[in-house]
């Protein structure tokens, strides 16, 4: 699964089609389409809590002065929100609106983290 299959979930397609035959056809394909993406919403909303908690304690467990670096605290901090985010959300993704509402949510962790590389980088600089 990729990070772009994560950010398209719930993103109405365009359709073009124009005969009768197609026009269903589109709408089996949407069907299917929102089944799936329902699936890889329900395992990311399942596993991404569980990621984040392994990366929350492996930061943890980092000698202590490491761990008072402001960027690793920045860091901590980052994933330790989008935790408490993802798990405040609703465990249970029904239908489109669910998911759209999901995939809102994890576009919005998504730009939050775009940072967390560099600032790992410019924590490795600190003394």
């Amino acid at each position: 699964m990729t990070l772009k299959t994560l950010l398209g979930l719930g993103r109405p397609g365009a359709s073009t089609s124009g005969s009768a035959s197609a026009v269903s056809e589109d709408g089996q394909q949407q069907i299917n389409d929102l089944a799936i993406n329902l699936d890889v919403a329900r395992y990311a909303r399942k596993e991404l809590p569980v990621r984040l908690a392994r990366l929350i304690k492996a930061t943890q467990k980092l000698p202590f002065i490491v761990g008072t670096n402001p960027y690793i605290k920045r860091v901590y901090r980052l994933y330790y929100d989008s935790f408490q985010t993802i798990t405040a959300s609703p465990e249970q993704i029904r239908d489109k609106e669910d998911l759209d509402h999901f995939a809102d949510l994890l576009q919005g962790l998504v730009s939050s983290h775009a940072d967390v590389i560099p600032m790992l980088s410019q924590g490795k600089g600190e003394p």
